[in-house]
């Protein structure tokens, strides 16, 4: 596998070898916050590696089945205490409250056809994070917002 890393006005070409692999690996969440920000996924052998990662059709259809559980009935929480019982029944109203936003997040990540490092990780990152809007802090507003973010950096040339 060969890798194209921009270096303006330069391209390199560059074999990753085994132990790049394994850093881009063990980075993944640091890679992915750095693409979500919006760095150039061809400036660094990792980034580029990661960004390959994120945008196959296996990593996406991974992710869709990811966001779509999350709008699945929650199972129920038999021995938990209420007060959490009334935490992920919360949550779970958040999530269905975005349920729209969500379900186009699904559809632009399933959809045939190129899609940007950036914007694969916004999703994987917001599917991921468990501190994050969909897991966590019922912030209907905080979720429709990342769901529409990651919309709009999915597609290339938008």
């Amino acid at each position: 596998m060969l890798v194209l890393i921009s270096h303006d006005p330069f391209i390199d070409v560059v074999r990753p070898t085994r132990i790049t692999r394994l850093a881009a690996a063990m980075h993944s969440h640091h890679l992915d916050v750095e693409l979500a920000h919006g760095a150039d996924p061809d400036s660094t052998v990792r980034r580029a590696l990661r960004a390959r990662q994120l945008t196959r059709g296996k990593r996406r259809h991974t992710l869709a089945n990811g966001l779509r559980r999350t709008l699945r009935t929650p199972p129920p929480l038999p021995r938990t205490p209420r007060g959490l019982q009334a935490a992920n029944a919360e949550q779970y109203a958040a999530v269905l409250a975005a349920q729209p936003e969500l379900l186009d997040l699904i559809t632009a990540v399933e959809r045939p056809g190129p899609v940007t490092a950036r914007g694969m990780a916004l999703v994987n990152l917001l599917v991921t994070e468990g501190g994050g809007p969909l897991h966590c802090g019922a912030n209907v507003r905080l979720l429709r917002d990342r769901c529409r973010e990651a919309l709009v950096h999915l597609t290339p040339y938008s």
